[in-house]
């Protein structure tokens, strides 16, 4: 998904140059903040995220987007995107979701709001170079929280690998909705960024992203 200084992306001319917009190696853009952007930016982001949706619905073969910037709006939800100077290489999306989760040990229903992965694609061309392990750490570190304490939306195969291979994450219950928990999840000393820790919804991050602040990792 390469871009120019000149505003090319992938042969497209936008409004406003790709470095305009997501000026740093790593951005943060806060679902909240992309509606007040001025038209021409939003209309880039638009552009680039809803592409960057599309991509990843193909490379997981789901039946439908799961991220355009309309489907952010009016929620919690922030998004990660990385890029080098000349190309975007990924994105990982997180936001609050209320789950039931059964213990199949007890049968015990437990009812949590975590926050979740919800979408987290690198492109293929840059795939199994850490360019994942990179833009999920800088999530981890925005997030304050540590990988087991997370939710993850129909995780694909290649990710509940990733989670296993980086953070040693294998023991989970399957779920109708879909969703894994890992049963680290309920250990409330299992890390020092466990629950205890997890951030309050202002607690220490920067100004919403417009187009003289943004929150950015790295």
């Amino acid at each position: 998904m390469e871009f120019d200084s000149n505003g090319g992306y992938n042969g497209t001319m936008l409004d406003v140059p790709l470095h305009r917009v997501l000026p740093d190696k790593c951005t943060m853009l806060e679902a909240d903040a992309l509606g007040r952007l001025p038209a021409r930016t939003r209309g880039v982001m638009e552009f680039v995220i809803d592409d960057l949706g599309q991509r990843s619905a193909k490379a997981q073969g789901l039946g439908a987007v799961i991220t355009t910037v309309r489907k952010m709006m009016y929620t919690d939800q922030r998004l990660y995107v990385n890029r080098t100077d000349r190309a975007i290489n990924g994105m990982l999306k997180v936001g609050r979701k209320n789950l039931f989760i059964r213990d199949h040990a007890t049968g015990k229903m437990n009812e949590i709001n975590p926050m979740c992965v919800l979408d987290f694609y690198v492109h293929e061309s840059v795939q199994r170079g850490g360019i994942g392990k990179q833009l999920f750490e800088e999530m981890l570190s925005r997030e304050r929280m540590d990988p087991s304490q997370f939710g993850y939306d129909r995780p694909s195969p290649k990710l509940i690998g990733f989670l296993r291979k980086h953070y040693g994450l294998v023991d989970f219950d399957p779920q109708p909705n879909n969703y894994v928990v890992f049963k680290a999840y309920f250990n409330k000393t299992n890390s020092a960024r466990g629950p205890a820790q997890q951030r309050q919804p202002n607690a220490g991050r920067r100004a919403p992203y417009d187009t003289s602040e943004h929150a950015a990792c790295g």
